[in-house]
């Protein structure tokens, strides 16, 4: 449950980065 909350929040700060990879 945290690693999801997490990689919501990094998805939310640097999508681009995220989707990039």
């Amino acid at each position: 449950m945290i690693a999801k909350t997490t990689f919501k929040m990094e998805r939310q700060r640097t999508p681009p980065l995220f989707e990039a990879q």
